[in-house]
């Protein structure tokens, strides 16, 4: 059985993820975890954490919020996501990781991920579903990952028009 964690920060990267996730937990051979962050934790945008319990994941918070709407509380998050994230790596111990979009919590993913042997040494562990590599934060990743021999994929979001 592999294991897949995957890192939700918004209702929207979950909604969007949300038939995936659920595809992935009835697969035989895979088990899904979430780690659910930032904005699924703010009550300010709805405290969207209670949606993804409605949907029965087993589910690990990272408390990190973000205090104000300016470039020094996404580094304060930032920060505190990746101390928390990498203690939830270590417990949890996910044979890939999963990420869906351009923001912070995804790169924090990628990063925390790579540094924590996810991938390990099997071939096409982390999977990023994104924005094209000219979004700043996947290209960061992208060769992130590629400098740390992980062996990544990155694709066109599936819900946008080509």
């Amino acid at each position: 059985m592999r294991k897949i964690l995957y890192i939700s920060g918004t209702r929207a990267d979950y909604g969007l993820m949300r038939n995936v996730l659920i595809s992935i937990a009835k697969h035989p051979e895979l088990k899904i975890e979430i780690v659910v962050t930032g904005m699924h934790l703010m009550v300010e945008f709805g405290k969207t954490i209670n949606e993804v319990k409605k949907d029965k994941f087993k589910i690990h918070a990272v408390n990190s919020v973000y205090k104000n709407d300016d470039r020094g509380s996404m580094a304060d998050f930032i920060g505190k996501f990746a101390t928390g994230l990498t203690k939830k790596i270590k417990w949890i111990k996910p044979d890939m990781i999963l990420v869906l979009g351009d923001r912070a919590e995804m790169l924090v993913g990628a990063i925390v991920g790579i540094f924590s042997g996810v991938p390990g040494r099997k071939p096409l562990q982390c999977l990023m579903i994104g924005m094209p590599l000219s979004s700043g934060i996947m290209a960061s990743a992208l060769a992130l990952s590629s400098s740390r021999t992980a062996s990544v994929v990155e694709a066109s979001n599936p819900t946008s028009s080509s």
